[in-house]
């Protein structure tokens, strides 16, 4: 059933609605590449002993501690060839030498960690029910057009459905669940616990900017006063490294400019961890994989959370400088000014629509933060004047 250079379509069973795409490298006993894995690390960080910059790519979940590349070397000693101008495999040795010369370049050979090993017997397993035959394949693609690329092979022509079992496009059931907003909430895909905490901060940061401004009423109930003294406390020790270093010239940072950097920082930290979800999302890598790169993945996401708070941050540094700076000329219209720009940018994104899969995806994120973000301040303001009210009355 298996053919040498042929390239194959079959679900995922160990990642949900996860579609693999692999070239066939040996028949007996079966041995497949994954073609559609693109990891973020360099194939370096795996092999010591090559330099290149590239990125290595997770061939599958078997012999995870090897690594296997297909190259147009034909020179190569000992390479196997499987398709024209194709081979796998070689002298390492050689290898080595070639990128010492730098002789390495993308368009001539990929690396793999991992692969698809296992008897024929295996076909029938879960694993393989959604097995098709694509007609075309294109091994060393550019890095940055390779989930998009097979994406829409596996959405439009890839498979003889003759051999297909159930067949169900995993762009399909992604353009489903990105094609509404209420097949998005249906999804659940919005159940990310950061994707809260950073809802009701940020909702709660907008009150107090408004707090600051006089836009909105100093008077709140006890309860919700004290998450507002919270949250404005930590605006305080945001800005409080920098306070010190003002304290030398006797400057007092203004309230507004240290309330501005904590909202402007969950905002840019909040839809740069959006795109990280959705890149997480659509690029499914294998977490089944077991080789030690992938035993610290939990650490990996806590890491990358933090990063992309630590980026909005120093953003909001320069953007809260920069109002601080306008607030010389002015100190009440340019703070309203700047709030206002991004209250702005975040209205701009309720209106975009993304031309692929996974920016729609990221729009649905985009969309429901931002709702959830101004009804939640909204319900804040209403449970507080409706207190206000009814402790006043009695």
């Amino acid at each position: 059933m298996f053919e040498i250079g042929a390239v194959y379509g079959f679900s995922n069973h160990n990642v949900s609605n996860d579609v693999v795409v692999a070239v066939c490298v040996r028949k007996s006993p079966v041995r497949l590449l994954r073609l559609n894995a693109i990891t973020s690390s360099k194939v370096s960080e795996y092999v010591s002993s090559i330099k290149q910059s590239s990125p290595m790519l997770i061939g599958g979940p078997d012999l995870a501690d090897k690594f296997f590349y297909i190259h147009r070397f034909s020179t190569l000693s000992n390479a196997s060839r499987i398709g024209k101008d194709l081979y796998i495999g070689g002298n390492v040795s050689e290898v080595f030498i070639l990128d010492k010369h730098e002789k390495l370049a993308p368009s001539l050979i990929r690396f793999y960690v991992g692969c698809y090993d296992f008897d024929t017997n295996d076909i029938n397993t879960e694993q393989f029910k959604k097995l098709g035959h694509i007609s075309q394949a294109d091994v060393f693609l550019p890095f940055d057009q390779i989930r998009e690329y097979w994406e829409q092979v596996y959405a439009n022509y890839l498979i003889d459905s003759s051999n297909l079992i159930n067949a169900t496009s995993i762009s399909e059931k992604n353009l489903e669940i990105v094609s509404s907003s209420r097949s998005f909430l249906k999804s659940k895909l919005w159940i990310r616990p950061w994707l809260f905490f950073s809802i009701l901060m940020n909702a709660i940061s907008l009150i107090n900017v408004g707090i600051d401004l006089k836009i909105v009423t100093p008077r709140w109930l006890s309860f919700l006063s004290f998450f507002l003294d919270f949250v404005e406390t930590i605006s305080r020790y945001m800005t409080y490294p920098f306070q010190l270093i003002f304290n030398i010239w006797n400057i007092q940072i203004p309230e507004i400019v240290s309330s501005t950097t904590l909202l402007t920082t969950i905002i840019i930290g909040s839809l740069r961890q959006a795109k990280n979800e959705s890149d997480k999302f659509f690029k499914k890598e294998f977490y089944s994989v077991s080789s030690e790169r992938f035993r610290y993945q939990r650490l990996m996401y806590i890491s990358g959370l933090i990063g992309n708070y630590a980026m909005g941050f120093l953003i909001a540094l320069v953007y809260s400088g920069i109002m601080w700076a306008f607030m010389q000329i002015n100190s009440f219209v340019f703070p309203i000014i700047f709030v206002a720009l991004l209250n702005f940018l975040l209205l701009i994104l309720l209106f975009l629509k993304g031309e692929t899969i996974e920016n729609q995806y990221r729009m649905q994120v985009f969309k429901f933060y931002i709702c959830a973000v101004f009804f939640i301040a909204f319900l804040i303001a209403f449970v507080n004047y409706s207190g206000l009210q009814f402790f006043s009355s009695t």
